[in-house]
Parts: structure tokens; C-alpha cells; sequence
């Protein structure tokens, strides 16, 4: 998730085991604290809503979804591509 956030243009400070994201017009403060190295759901759940409000992922497909091999949620991210037909 916080590697998710980064991409995303938001600045991380770090205190201990907490991770708090933050972003120029951004009001939510995001605060990721790892559980076994894992996001945990509400914190998964507060990113997707932040991403949503804000359309951070106007420009980027952005796909959370279980990994039972990993028991951990999984973000990828890949760039919207718009093609223009030239005459």
C-alpha cells in the first residue's frame, strides 16, 4: 500500500512502526501500520476510498484485490493509455 501511495505522489514520513502519507489537497491523512508485514483491511479499505474521492486513478487502472498464495491484499497499478486515431 505504501508503495501504491508513493506512486501516487504523496509524501511518507515514518515513526516507529507507523507509515503517515499525506498530499497537497489531499485532507485525509493516510496512517499505515503493518500487521505481519500485511495492510490491513481497513487501511486497504481508506486508501481505495481516498483514490476514489479524489480520482487519483485517473490516470492509472488500479487493482486491489486477496492473494490466497501471499494472505495479503495486492495493488498493482498500470497507466491508462488513450489512442488517437491521426487522419
Amino acid at each position: 500500500m505504501g508503495g501504491l501511495l508513493l506512486q501516487l505522489s504523496f509524501t511518507q514520513r515514518s515513526c516507529g512502526s507507523h507509515h503517515l502519507f499525506t498530499k497537497p489537497g489531499i485532507v485525509e491523512k493516510i496512517n499505515l501500520q503493518r500487521d505481519d508485514g500485511k495492510a490491513k483491511l481497513y487501511q486497504v479499505c481508506q486508501v481505495r476510498n481516498v483514490i476514489i474521492q479524489y480520482q487519483l486513478g485517473e490516470l492509472y487502472e488500479i487493482i486491489i484485490y486477496w492473494s490466497n498464495e501471499d494472505q495479503a491484499f495486492i495493488a498493482e497499478q498500470q497507466l491508462k493509455l488513450t489512442v488517437i486515431a491521426l487522419d
